[in-house]
């Protein structure tokens, strides 16, 4: 009999707990991705993402093989056919049991109950593991016995049954099993990998494979982590770990992340600020993969408080463009959103930032911006993503009412005070000295080639309180009727 790995989001060797069992079990091992190219056409995923994803195959597909692991990649298309697929291979290969990780998104929840039923016909076991988080999404309930809305109750919850319950270690054996192992999916991968799109330099600036990942991971610990909190929110600094994109698609785990930052902060005193900050992080990832699970409509496009579904967005096209090619006349959002476009990334205070000023002082719809987020993201992840653009939008979780805005003029001179971050990005600015740089209106003289802002930032706040409170009206209307 053999035992079969299910790869999905979870592209490593290490801190794999089905990995590791199926090893463990002394049976034949295989492991198998199953890839959906037109899935991720659907969900519009980033060109650059996927490629991302499918280099990361490529050097799992070469650890797995130092393991004595072959991984097959089999072309399905969509989920839809994941369930048939799956079950032919795993009666070509007798499979008697499937080992996976547990993925929480409604489409993915679908797809892998097909593939329970499909399996119990063929008495085929599904041993499945969380390893995409590091606290499962229905372990933690409030004293009413619901789910968590609110982040900071949750993080402390979160860290106390973390404190109780932390995540297993590492306990594969790396160790080859054989002098030299197959690798069938290679030449699948190196065909698809030749059409994808990709940008000069990116496969450098994110390396795909689980080693180097695992060294940028410790060296971030040792160099940056007490460092974060101060250094976090600034753009122009290197103050973020530039893991996202490797804990997204699984090349990295939580687990390790957690285990290397708390005997860090453990070790050193000095990196427990910085440290208690990183940390926050990765509890906000659960706390929205949790939400996520609990509450599936989310992932069909529906905001997370019922009566902002009134709300009346505007549908301006012209305002959309100028905000997605970064020609708002805002220095700081024009600067982050031309990072999105050129490098596929966009630093985590600047995507706050565009879309507070998307769904506040353009007043477009959120999911108009999400979407265009996960068009370009090469770390794009569908429950972040969703939980990010909806806290900005104040129609998602979150106790701060919805005339939360960002000031983008006070947030270009809070967090890149000399405007070094915006003219890398918006060169029209250069002859702009110092803090003038965020208010280029001013001196049109030394910037003919940039935009006048495309909105007034005032009288933001009253506009969006009105039509929140139009919204509720409506709700509370329809209630009653």
């Amino acid at each position: 009999m053999t035992k079969l790995v299910w790869y999905r989001n979870d592209l490593r060797c290490h801190f794999h707990q089905g990995l590791q069992h199926a090893l463990a079990s002394g049976e034949a091992v295989r492991a198998v991705y199953l890839d959906c190219p037109q899935q991720w056409h659907d969900h519009g995923i980033a060109p650059l993402r996927q490629r991302y994803v499918l280099r990361a195959l490529l050097s799992l597909g070469d650890n797995l093989a130092a393991l004595g692991v072959p991984l097959d990649v089999i072309d399905c298309g969509r989920f839809s056919r994941v369930a048939d697929v799956l079950a032919s291979h795993a009666d070509t290969h007798d499979v008697d049991e499937i080992f996976c990780t547990r993925e929480y998104p409604f489409n993915e929840m679908a797809r892998d109950r097909a593939v329970a039923r499909v399996m119990a016909q063929r008495s085929v076991a599904i041993t499945a593991f969380d390893d995409a988080v590091l606290v499962p999404p229905r372990t933690l309930t409030t004293g009413q016995g619901g789910w968590y809305s609110v982040f900071t109750p949750y993080r402390k919850r979160w860290q106390v049954w973390l404190a109780e319950n932390p995540p297993p270690g590492d306990g594969l054996d790396a160790s080859p099993r054989k002098k030299s192992g197959r690798f069938p999916g290679r030449e699948y991968l190196q065909a698809r990998l030749a059409e994808t799109e990709h940008l000069a330099g990116h496969d450098r600036q994110w390396p795909a494979d689980e080693a180097t990942v695992r060294e940028e991971l410790a060296r971030f610990i040792d160099e940056h982590l007490a460092g974060y909190k101060r250094d976090r929110d600034f753009p122009a600094l290197d103050g973020t770990s530039g893991l996202s994109a490797a804990l997204s698609t699984g090349v990295l785990a939580a687990a390790e992340c957690y285990r290397l930052a708390e005997d860090e902060m453990a070790r050193r005193p000095a990196a427990k600020e910085g440290g208690n900050t990183w940390v926050g992080e990765l509890a906000w990832r659960d706390f929205y993969r949790q939400i996520m699970a609990n509450h599936p409509r989310l992932a069909t496009g529906e905001p997370y408080r019922d009566e902002t579904r009134f709300i009346q967005w505007s549908r301006d096209e012209a305002l959309y463009q100028a905000w997605c090619e970064g020609r708002t006349g805002y220095p700081l959002v024009d600067a982050a959103m031309r990072q999105l476009r050129q490098t596929g990334w966009m630093h985590n205070r600047l995507r706050m930032v565009t879309a507070m000023f998307l769904t506040k002082n353009l007043f477009i719809d959120w999911r108009w911006g999400e979407q265009w987020f996960m068009q370009h993201l090469v770390d794009g992840d569908f429950a972040a993503n969703n939980g990010g653009w909806q806290w900005s939008a104040s129609t998602g979780t979150d106790a701060a009412p919805y005339f939360r805005v960002f000031n983008p003029v006070r947030q270009g001179e809070r967090f890149d005070p000399e405007g070094d971050f915006i003219r890398r990005y918006v060169p029209e600015l250069a002859q702009l000295e110092g803090k003038a740089v965020h208010q280029p209106w001013k001196s049109p003289m030394l910037c003919p080639d940039y935009p006048q802002p495309v909105v007034s930032l005032d009288g933001v706040r009253d506009k969006v309180v009105s039509a929140f409170q139009a919204a509720r009206d409506i709700a509370q209307q329809k209630d009653f009727a």
